[in-house]
Order: C-alpha cells, then structure tokens, then sequence
C-alpha cells in the first residue's frame, strides 16, 4: 500500500474577523496518493481555496492538523513556513512577473547554483521554447497557464496545488489543457490537487474527488463510485445535476407532488427521510392530467432538450425529446415514470414508482 503525499487530520479554519462558531472549514479529513490527481470540487463559498491556502501554508489551521510525505507541516501550535515547504501553487490569475520573460519566469526563485536543465526540460514539454525571450502580455491565455504550470514545477516540488486554473481560459483550450494536465504530472512525478467547481471537469480528469459545501466534506471518493453512488442529496444535486423533491410522509408512505415512492419491505428506516432524488429520464410531462408544473426555462443540448419546470417551490430538469414542441410558460403534469428507481435521504434508501 503507497503512503500518503499528503494528509489533512481532523482540519478547521476560521478567519479572525469571523464570529467564534463561524467555522470555514470544519473537520476536513482525506488524503492524496503519490501520483495522484485529486479534484477539490464545490460551489463558491464552500472553503476549497481557504483548504488550498492551509496546505500551501498562506494560513494557520484553527484546529487539526497537516502532513506532507509523513512530516507535519501545519497545526495549531506550529506551522512550516510556505516557502520551505516544497509545495507549488499556481493561482487563477497566474501570478507572473510582467517584467521577466518566459525563462525568467521559470527560473526566478531557484538557487543560483541550481540545475537549470529541468527548467530547459519544462519549457520545452509546454512548448514554451520559441516563447522563453516573450513577457507575460506577450502571451495568449493558454500559454500563461502553460507557464504558470512550468513555473510551479522547476523548482522540482512534488506536490502542486492548482486554484481553478482554467476558469479564465475558452471551451478548446480549457479542454486541451486539462487533458494534458496528468500526463504532465506523470513525466513530473508529481503530485496534485486541483480547485474546482466545475463538476464535468473534476469527474473527467481526477482520479479522486472531493466534495464540498459550507465547509464540510460532503464525499471523497472515484468519479465512478460518486456517479454510482452519491453519498448525500448535495452530491447528486451539484455533482450530477439530480432533481431533488421534498417528502411528505403519511402512514408510512411517501409522497411527493409527482406521485407515491415506495421502498422494499426489508429496508430498515432508522432516519425519516426528507428528500427524494432522482434523474432528467425518470420523469414524464403531460398536458392532459391536472397541472402541477410549469415550464420556466428549456436548454438545447444537441439531440435533446432539457426542460426546466417549478413543482412547488422547487425547479426540476426534464429531458425532452426535440420532436414534441414545449415553451416556456406552459403549464403541464409532471410524474415518475414506471418502475424508475430513486434514493431517498438522509439514508440513501433505494425507491421505485408502481
């Protein structure tokens, strides 16, 4: 079994100007494999850069603790200072030096009697080579980011923590970068954790992801097994775009606006469940039942298309084939189709509709 590169224990964070229980980040645990590529996902607000900034040692945990290769580098009592950490970062904004070039860029900060052959070696693998004499305003978008990535590795850290590097970047090459992203570690032997909340990226490209919102760790695991498997109701809303509907229990029944859910006799309940989950394909509209739903927005989305409908006080996505015209504003009857399959939280109780 490989030993972890880097370990968060039990970590906490609060800012000093917030109030005492205003907690940051609460109880974060997991860790990062060697070679790893780990997607640190969530949506704004949810503390992914605040947990970046701890490892990269920019702030002082409040609780808990940090190890990078079996060494603590963070707690209450005592922090390693950024710079002697061996850690690279790269920010979204890239941080270059407008002044330097592209080989300054790279080398600055390295030891004056350091080996520059794996500067030369980095330039070379971003295809910076016929850049290195450009400064920074010299450059598109995506060569920044090939520099800024170079810059973080020269040194020689094995570890690099990247804060959503490409949100700045166009659809073609925000694509191409990120897939090159691993194989670029791999000849690096590095290690990296990527700041994202872009759901279609962490799941595509990392081999682990962890799941955050308001703080708390919400799911660390395999794109796979989060797909499979959600571990709350959040991950499958935010991670998979899942609709989500309140339950109304009577007499051990469970009820929605769409219709009755029903669970197997064997389930055992230990926590009354509140919410349902389900997907786009497990519901079906109609105009000829009593209204419950209203249209309030559609997306095109190639071959099909995904309607937005409100259901009381939630909105809900349908895909709809293109064949059958539906606007905005109309007025429909949502239900389950037959025999779909749902879960129910909190517990994550499998459910199906007669």
């Amino acid at each position: 079994m490989s030993v972890s590169h880097l370990v968060i224990e039990d970590l906490w964070h609060k800012y000093d100007s917030y109030k005492e229980n205003d907690w940051v980040l609460k109880s974060i645990n997991f860790n990062l494999l060697p070679g790893e590529l780990v997607g640190l996902l969530g949506p704004s607000g949810s503390g992914k850069t605040t947990l970046l900034r701890l490892i990269a040692g920019f702030e002082n945990p409040g609780k808990g603790k940090i190890f990078l290769n079996g060494n603590q580098i963070s707690s209450v009592d005592n922090v390693l200072p950024a710079e002697k950490r061996g850690i690279g970062m790269v920010f979204q904004d890239y941080a270059l030096f407008p002044h330097l070039t592209v080989w300054q860029n790279v080398c600055f900060g390295l030891p004056s009697r350091f080996d520059l052959s794996r500067a030369e070696w980095l330039i070379e693998l971003f295809g910076l080579l016929d850049l290195r004499k450009r400064y920074p305003h010299e450059l598109s978008g995506g060569q920044k980011q090939r520099l800024a990535l170079a810059r973080a590795l020269a040194p020689g850290n094995s570890l690099i923590v990247l804060d959503e590097p490409f949100c700045s970047l166009d659809v073609a090459v925000r694509g191409k970068l990120r897939n090159e992203l691993s194989n670029v570690l791999n000849s690096c032997s590095a290690t990296a954790l990527i700041v994202t909340h872009d759901p279609k990226e962490a799941l595509a490209i990392c081999d682990r992801v962890a799941v955050m919102k308001n703080g708390e760790l919400h799911q660390f695991s395999k794109p796979s097994e989060i797909v499979q498997s959600p571990s709350t109701a959040f991950v499958g809303k935010f991670v998979l775009q899942k609709n989500l509907l309140p339950i109304r229990t009577l007499s051990n029944k469970y009820k929605t606006t769409l219709g009755e859910l029903m669970i197997s006799n064997e389930v055992k309940i230990n926590e009354s469940p509140q919410v349902c989950m389900f997907g786009s394909d497990d519901i079906q509209i109609s105009n000829d039942l009593e209204v419950n739903s209203v249209v309030v927005a559609k997306e095109f989305c190639n071959d099909h298309w995904i309607i937005i409908l409100r259901v009381e006080d939630e909105l809900i996505r349908l895909r709809h084939s293109l064949n059958i015209q539906i606007n905005i504003g109309d007025k429909c009857h949502l239900s389950f189709k037959k025999g779909f399959n749902g879960l129910l939280f909190p517990g994550k109780i499998k459910c199906f509709s007669n």
